[in-house]
């Protein structure tokens, strides 16, 4: 969860007033601003959201919807060869004044226009920075250096391949360094390049909600406290009502199993880890079986190095896929990889959850979700 003043937190449980703020800039050129600036549009906040994806590579993405009252402003930064970015922002009113916090840096690549009568209206679309990376793939093969860092890999190629910004990051140092020279080919995706870096050291990989690079270690859910805690008519918590529950156990797995295969190693390495919980819903020795995912190309260099990956994919996947549709309270301080505890004895809604999905509607319209129970 994002960390607000406690005036915001208060404003959020009373239900807002809640504002939005859309700033477009074009190489670094605020274009737009739709609360203070307000050059050329106005954002349609009801036809408007910001969806997150912990599941995806890409994971922020939004919908903006546009009046235009200066079309020729707005032109510049709908040509099709300009690369702007919009940077979302909710808050609430504070005795009259906002308190923003970003929802996320995007990268606009869509923009549709339509008119009725007078009224122009554009529709744009966008993803966080990562498909920036991804579109200016490596135009040679790049080598990592051996006896490298594993975040200093990573900083040497978003520097090199970022385009259009500078990169910033919130990402520590590892305990490990590449024991040889690692080679992405040609064409290839530097982002994908940066993620399986990470995932050699047990970090996942992503832009945070001010596009910023972020690495962090991925932790068990069970080992940290809820940030939220849900309930259905109980006073005590968050009340949501009403709720749907969409189960599947189609693409769930109960372990993970790493092997290194790089060039440098004299002989295979591997790590794997198990649901070895006897209250978990997905035991391995229980009545669902044994169901791993396999990562088979990781950048490692020891056993060691595999069961950290492992341990850190585990973290993130484990648990049972559960879709839960609700209504509740608007709150901009979720992200995903919150942990929350759910209470709906009538559903069998109950126990440790981790959000994977979250959309949240610049408008009055509901967030949803898809949260996966880990107990």
């Amino acid at each position: 969860m994002q960390i607000t003043t406690p005036e915001f937190d208060a404003a959020v449980l009373a239900g807002g007033p809640f504002v939005n703020r859309v700033v477009i800039t074009v190489l670094g050129v605020i274009m737009e601003d739709t609360y203070y600036l307000q050059n050329c549009m106005t954002l349609i906040s009801d036809a408007s959201s910001v969806a997150y994806d912990r599941t995806s590579d890409t994971r922020m993405s939004c919908d903006l919807s546009f009046n235009i009252t200066n079309v020729a402003l707005s032109q510049t930064f709908m040509d099709e060869t300009v690369f702007p970015e919009a940077q979302v922002y909710c808050g609430v009113l504070v005795s009259g004044v906002p308190q923003w916090l970003s929802m996320g840096v995007f990268g606009l690549f869509q923009f549709n226009t339509s008119v009725q009568g007078e009224q122009v209206t554009v529709q744009a679309n966008g993803t966080d920075r990562s498909d920036r990376l991804r579109n200016n793939p490596f135009k040679t093969p790049w080598q990592t250096p051996a006896s490298q860092d594993y975040f200093t890999a990573l900083i040497n190629i978003f520097n090199d391949r970022a385009k259009g910004f500078t990169p910033e990051y919130n990402v520590g140092s590892s305990a490990f360094l590449t024991p040889g020279a690692i080679n992405f080919d040609e064409d290839s995706d530097p982002f994908a390049a940066g993620m399986k870096l990470m995932e050699a050291v047990g970090c996942e990989l992503y832009f945070g909600r001010y596009g910023e690079v972020c690495a962090f270690p991925i932790p068990d859910p069970l080992l940290i406290a809820p940030t939220m805690v849900l309930h259905t008519g109980d006073a005590n918590g968050v009340t949501i009502s009403p709720i749907t529950k969409n189960g599947s156990n189609k693409d769930v797995v109960n372990g993970v199993i790493c092997r290194g295969e790089a060039p440098w190693l004299l002989f295979p390495i591997s790590g794997e880890i198990w649901d070895d919980d006897p209250l978990s819903p997905t035991f391995r020795s229980g009545s669902f079986g044994e169901k791993p995912k396999k990562i088979g190309d990781a950048l490692a260099s020891t056993n060691a190095q595999c069961l950290a990956t492992a341990t850190a994919e585990f973290n993130k996947v484990k648990g049972v896929a559960e879709e839960i549709d609700f209504q509740s309270i608007k709150d901009p301080r979720v992200d995903i990889g919150d942990v929350v505890d759910i209470l709906n004895v009538n559903l069998g809604v109950t126990g440790r959850y981790v959000l994977d999905k979250y959309t949240y509607p610049l408008g009055f319209a509901n967030c949803t979700g898809m949260i996966r129970r880990k107990r």
